[in-house]
C-alpha cells in the first residue's frame, strides 16, 4: 500500500482501495514553526510549590527556563512541551514543575507536572504539556518554574546542589505553532 499527499486540496489517498483512512481528509494541521531551548546548568533554589488542589501561582518555585516565540495568527495552536530534571533535599515531599504565561494569565500556571521524591535528592524527570489557540501575532514567553512541596533545596538538571553525568543531563521547552 502506498500514501500519498494531494498538496491541492491537503488529503490523503490510498492505493490499496480495501484501505480505508479515517481523519486524514480535508485541511490538515501543519507545523508553521518550532523554537526550542535546551538547558543543561545546575541551578538551585528553596521557594516551594504547594502539592495541593491548587493551582501553582508566579511566585511560587524557582524560574528555570524561559521561552519566546512570535506567532504568525492568532489563530493557530500552540504546543508547548517542556521536559525537566529536578532533585529536591526533602524526602518524601512532591516535587512541581509548571509552565506559565504572563501574556495568558497573569498569576495562575497554565499547566503542571507532578512526581513523589520518595528519598531527598532523588532526582526526578518531569513532563509538562499544555496546548492553546495563539491568541496573538506578538512575541509571548513561556515559563517553567519548578519546586519542591517544602521550604529545603531544589536543584535542576542536577541533585544535592551538584550536576550529575559531567553535565550531559539537560532539561528543554520546545513551542510548536500548528497552521489551522
Amino acid at each position: 500500500m502506498t500514501l500519498k499527499r494531494n498538496p491541492g486540496d491537503n488529503t490523503i489517498e490510498s492505493t490499496d482501495a480495501s484501505v480505508k483512512l479515517v481523519g486524514v481528509t480535508g485541511t490538515q494541521l501543519g507545523i508553521i514553526q518550532q523554537v526550542h531551548v535546551v538547558d543543561s546548568a545546575v541551578a538551585t533554589g528553596v521557594t516551594s510549590i504547594s502539592f495541593t488542589d491548587s493551582i501553582p501561582t508566579i511566585t511560587q518555585g524557582i524560574e528555570f527556563m524561559t521561552l519566546a516565540i512570535t506567532p504568525t495568527n492568532s489563530n493557530n495552536i500552540l504546543i508547548i512541551d517542556t521536559l525537566v530534571h529536578i532533585a529536591h533535599s526533602g524526602g518524601g515531599t512532591g516535587i512541581i514543575a509548571a509552565i506559565f504565561n504572563t501574556d495568558v494569565d497573569a498569576t495562575n500556571a497554565l499547566a503542571v507536572g507532578a512526581q513523589n521524591n520518595g528519598s531527598p535528592d532523588n532526582i526526578q524527570q518531569i513532563p509538562v504539556r499544555h496546548r492553546q489557540i495563539a491568541g496573538t501575532t506578538s512575541s509571548t514567553t513561556f515559563r517553567v518554574r519548578a519546586g519542591g512541596s517544602a521550604g529545603a533545596t531544589t536543584t535542576f538538571n542536577g541533585s544535592n546542589a551538584g550536576r550529575l553525568f559531567g553535565g550531559t543531563i539537560t532539561s528543554f521547552i520546545t513551542i510548536t505553532e500548528y497552521q489551522v
